[in-house]
């Protein structure tokens, strides 16, 4: 009996939606490179900066006077060495190992977190943890690279992880697990 205005009903539904969920809209601003612009200027500065002082020497003044070294910045405070000991790298490998790896992570770390916080969260995990490590290993230690910051980042990148709540308790374990996987690989 109701049939044709059930057709009707159906034929009006139909019309008033045809367009339902609206497209989303896309611009150029909704572009997402491969590398974001920190990584980019992150890496090349590693690797530019290693074009100027060459691998570890203990003639050269970039290391002499920029490396970790624990006595330093213990007894003298010579605390912006743990920041500069990043950026110096002990050779060709080493550099490359910090780059593809940390570059990596880093940008990975920074489409999480956003590029300004991605960037200081890391210098200063980095810079907590080189002090961390002067301290732990005594007066009679150096050190240079970057790889104190791939390790900050991983770190971090397995408490971001921790955020997300579950109400399995061996579930809670797998960040802590895959951050010690990823650490022992490397």
């Amino acid at each position: 009996d109701n049939a044709t205005e059930a057709d009707d009903q159906l034929k009006a539904y139909l019309n008033e939606n045809k367009n339902w969920p609206p497209k989303p809209v896309t611009s150029a601003s909704d572009f997402s490179p491969l590398l974001q612009p920190p990584t980019l200027l992150l890496i090349g500065s590693l690797a530019l900066l290693y074009t100027v002082t060459g691998p570890w020497s203990g003639h050269s003044l970039w290391f002499s006077h920029g490396a970790g070294d624990a006595d330093a910045i213990l007894n003298a405070s010579q605390y912006y060495r743990l920041l500069t000991a990043l950026t110096l790298h002990a050779d060709v490998v080493h550099l490359l190992g910090n780059c593809l790896f940390g570059g990596f992570l880093f940008h990975f770390f920074c489409k999480l977190t956003g590029n300004g916080l991605g960037l200081f969260s890391m210098l200063f995990t980095a810079t907590l943890a080189n002090y961390i490590n002067v301290v732990l290993h005594g007066e009679n230690h150096l050190f240079v690279g970057f790889s104190t910051a791939v390790f900050a980042i991983i770190g971090m990148l397995a408490m971001i992880s921790r955020g997300h709540r579950t109400n399995k308790r061996y579930l809670r374990l797998l960040p802590f697990m895959a951050g010690a996987a990823l650490l022992a690989m490397i």
